[in-house]
């Protein structure tokens, strides 16, 4: 029987779409946890989850599936029409998602059609709508509608991937197909979109996520192994694997802080969580590290121990390897995602010891240290309720303060090894260890030795340090917390604290301030006015609010943004943001009403504030995307007096003919036939269709009203100002 090389070629595909999902999500079963907010009076909260389908069946469409939950493209997106046979993802006129994302990460649609005859369109199945990237729940059994016609000839073309099934959460979903649609003629689309708060694929205690990392030439990661077949080896005392965390470090000069050298310590998960100093790690390997998410292999003999110095790994002359390995305990914490939102708790801990002569404790007594409790409760005033800082109960804990008291002598003692005094003494005699609360701060008397800083804290881990003279500084407490939630330095291209807009910086003459557009896009607490734009693929002209105009709910139109993030290929995000003045933001007189310009790489990274503009300023980056054109962002207008509240007007564009916008509107954009592609789509039953601009042109000749429709509804755009441009510029 003669095979063909079509044939040959779709088996080998699907083979390497199961390894590469097997590699990065596991064996399965696969499940997605969907969290959902409805449009209702209460703003009902819900959550479903989704099982995938075999990954033998569906390979493709499963790995599509995940990666885009990975990403985080579907948070913030919408449910948008309410059909009798399904409900259906889309996106709302006037949303801040922006599916430009899905592309932009090469996670679109699948690049061929796939279905499976075990796996029909049966009621309680997920599918994507054509090749997707939108995916819709099947209200009944709709095999007949969305699967192959003719099993028997099956035609995939005319056949919807049927991917997975609602394991839980059925009871939230028939809430949402209680929903009203807006008339018979919307084509079922809700009169209110159900929000996507957060999409997460769930620990399926697969072992591990590898990735292969190649920087400059070197190869630091390596995927060769597994992470179990790693661990064996540890257990026979050959080889360590430990977490890789930073500590940042903050001194005190005069008025101003200066940053430390980095330190790095590494914590083996598996036998005792003590942290293991790392010496002489290579510069070009620390831009690899994740803190919290990068493993460290090193052979035993680079180790050496003892009371004075603790545990140290030297790596001086040697070649350690570092993975992206993620175990089960490790993959529950990673990022500190979670710990971002909800009631968060805290633990104070007072260490004092014995020298011998007498007691040496902290100058704070207990009750003064309670009133750090009320420092931390700018968190819940930031993110309007999202986060509370609680104190931490237990044995010997009153009021989230503990005192510990050590028999060794700690004088003179350098703050990393007396932090593993602390540690044992709080696991061996009161069973407190790294996952009993969700942060710790250590106070300790200032005859330990801080190298000159007066606080530190690991990024992406639960535990800060403080000298007692300076816990009590306000700032400086905040700034280490925030360093825990995975935050890096806010800096300018001079000082690396010199954003005066948030925590991670400065700040600006006081303390009510929050974080800035980079910090906060990370946190999530104003992600339903959130924005994310692609200018090269639409201009952007829109307002920003300050923050506490959204947490007194003054937001006025759809297009009243908190944070905008613009994206652009081979470019570093950057963020803008409206430095209100007022409220939680007060403390803001040199930079304040004014629009801030933010650059960062990825989440816990550091932050380089660009810009601060005023109105009729601009700030342009050349070169975007290596096409030789310049990014311009420009403020329109600054308005301190609106009411219900302030805002900037702002104009995002690439530089040239068809993206150039104005402040007065005099702009020569106009839509082409590839921008259109982009955004006009046609649902009919339940299928997306691309339509064309000439397609819309001659709609507006035969049936303007149905077009103004068109416009006016299923415009997908970054700009609502562009698509009235391309629904004014198509001609037929």
């Amino acid at each position: 029987m003669e095979i063909s090389s079509l044939c040959v070629f779709s088996c080998l595909i699907c083979l390497t779409l199961c390894f590469a999902c097997l590699s990065r999500f596991g064996p399965g079963p696969h499940i997605v946890e969907v969290d959902v907010e409805l449009p209702d009076k209460e703003h009902t909260k819900g959550s479903f989850t989704i099982e995938m389908a075999p990954l033998d069946k569906m390979p493709h469409s499963i790995h599509l599936f995940l990666e885009q939950v990975d990403h985080g493209l579907w948070n913030g997106h919408d449910f948008l029409t309410n059909a009798p046979r399904l409900l259906r993802t889309g996106m709302a006129v006037g949303s801040s998602a922006d599916f430009s994302n899905f592309e932009e990460s090469g996670l679109g649609s699948l690049d061929f059609p796939e279905y499976h005859v075990d796996h029909p369109h049966e009621q309680w199945t997920i599918g994507f709508a054509g090749t997707g990237p939108d995916f819709y729940i099947n209200k009944g059994d709709n095999t007949n509608v969305h699967g192959p016609g003719d099993v028997d000839a099956m035609v995939l073309q005319e056949a919807d991937p049927c991917f997975g099934f609602v394991k839980e959460g059925k009871a939230i979903l028939e809430k949402m197909y209680a929903l009203p649609i807006k008339d018979k003629n919307s084509e079922f689309e809700l009169r209110s979109p159900v929000r996507i708060v957060k999409a997460t694929v769930l620990d399926n205690s697969a072992d591990l996520q590898h990735d292969t990392i190649h920087l400059k030439g070197k190869h630091f990661f390596d995927s060769a192994e597994t992470f179990t077949n790693r661990r064996a080896n540890v257990f026979d005392y050959q080889e360590l694997d430990c977490t890789v965390y930073e500590v940042k470090g903050l001194i005190m000069d005069g008025v101003q802080f200066r940053e430390k050298p980095k330190y790095y310590r590494c914590i083996d998960e598996i036998h005792d969580h003590i942290p293991y100093i790392v010496e002489d790690l290579p510069g070009d390997m620390e831009i690899a590290i994740t803190s919290g998410a990068t493993t460290l292999a090193v052979a035993e003999k680079s180790i050496s121990d003892d009371i004075q110095h603790g545990k140290v790994i030297h790596l001086k002359g040697r070649s350690p390897k570092l993975f992206n390995a993620l175990d089960e305990n490790r993959h529950k914490r990673i990022l500190n995602d979670s710990k971002r939102q909800g009631d968060r708790s805290l633990l104070m801990v007072r260490v004092t010891y014995s020298n011998g002569q007498g007691i040496i404790e902290p100058k704070n007594d207990a009750k003064e240290l309670q009133s750090v409790f009320d420092y931390a409760d700018v968190y819940r005033e930031c993110s309007g309720d999202k986060l509370n800082i609680i104190r931490a109960v237990g044995d010997a804990v009153s009021s989230g303060v503990m005192t510990v008291s050590l028999t060794q002598n700690l004088s003179g003692m350098t703050w990393d090894v007396a932090e593993i005094f602390v540690s044992r003494e709080l696991e061996d005699a009161y069973g407190i260890h790294w996952n009993t609360y969700d942060f710790v701060s250590y106070v300790f008397p200032d005859t330990i030795n801080f190298q000159g800083m007066g606080g530190l804290a690991y990024i992406n881990y639960y535990l800060s340090m403080f000298w007692d003279t300076q816990v009590m500084h306000k700032y400086v407490f905040l700034h280490e917390l925030g360093h825990n939630f995975g935050h890096d330095h806010s800096g300018t291209d001079s000082n690396s604290y010199g954003d005066l807009t948030g925590f991670m910086g400065m700040g600006d003459k006081g303390t009510r301030v929050c974080f800035n557009g980079a910090k906060s896009w990370y946190f999530g607490w104003y992600f339903d006015r959130q924005r994310s734009i692609s200018p090269s693929v639409f201009s952007w002209d829109g307002n920003l609010m300050g923050v506490d105009d959204y947490l007194n709910e003054n937001a006025s139109g759809n297009n009243d943004e908190v944070i905008v993030q613009v994206q652009g290929n081979m470019q570093t995000d950057m963020y803008l943001m409206f430095n209100r003045n007022e409220g939680v933001t007060a403390d803001n007189p040199t930079v304040g009403n004014r629009v801030a310009i933010t650059a960062q790489e990825k989440d816990n990274a550091k932050s380089m504030q660009l810009a601060i503009l005023d109105t009729n300023q601009e700030y342009r980056t050349p070169n975007w995307e290596g096409k030789g054109e310049d990014l311009v962002v420009k403020v329109c207008s600054i308005d301190t007096t609106a009411h219900p509240s302030c805002k900037a007007r702002v104009i995002v564009f690439i530089d040239n003919a068809e993206k150039r916008l104005s402040c007065d509107g005099n702009d020569a954009e106009t839509c082409s036939e590839k921008t259109w592609k982009k955004w006009i789509l046609r649902v009919k039953s339940g299928r997306t269709i691309l339509k064309s601009c000439k397609w819309l042109g001659k709609l507006k000749a035969r049936k303007p009203g149905k077009a103004t429709w068109f416009c006016n509804r299923l415009g997908r755009s970054g700009s609502p100002r562009t698509s009235q441009i391309c629904c004014n510029t198509c001609q037929n």
